[in-house]
C-alpha cells in the first residue's frame, strides 16, 4: 500500500513509498451510495464499493527469508479492497530470542476475484 511518508509533519508535502501491512481479513463489505448530487457533483450517480475490514499483525521484525514476525495483533482497519494481496500462508509459532511466542507468515500468493451476481 502507498503510505505517505512525511504523514507525522503536517506542513511537508506528501511523499508516497511502497509499504507491505501483514493482518487477518475479517470482512469484506460492499457498500452501495445512492446518487446524491446536492453534497457533491461527483456523486451524480450511484456508486458501489468493495471494502475489507483487516485486523493488522505488529510485525515486530522479518525472519532470514524477510518472513514477518508478530506476538500480537494490532488495530482493525476499514481499507478498499483493491489494496488486499491474499496469500495463502502457513502459520507457525515458536519461542523468540527473548523467550516470547511469536508467529510467523510463509507462502505463496493466490489472486483473487469478486464476482457480482
Amino acid at each position: 500500500m502507498l503510505v505517505d511518508k512525511h504523514a507525522n509533519r503536517r506542513n511537508r508535502p506528501p511523499e508516497y513509498v511502497q509499504e507491505s501491512f501483514y493482518g487477518q481479513l475479517l470482512h469484506i463489505l460492499m457498500v452501495h451510495l445512492p446518487a446524491a448530487l446536492e453534497l457533491h457533483p461527483c456523486l451524480s450517480k450511484s456508486s458501489t464499493y468493495l471494502l475489507a475490514a483487516v485486523h493488522q499483525c505488529e510485525v515486530t521484525q522479518k525472519g532470514p527469508l524477510k518472513t514477518p514476525i508478530y506476538s500480537k495483533m494490532g488495530r482493525t482497519e476499514v481499507i478498499d479492497i483493491n489494496c488486499v494481496q491474499c496469500r495463502f500462508s502457513v502459520l507457525g509459532r515458536g519461542l523468540g530470542p527473548s523467550q516470547a511466542v511469536a508467529w510467523a507468515y510463509q507462502g505463496s500468493r493466490l489472486g483473487l476475484q469478486l464476482l457480482e451476481a
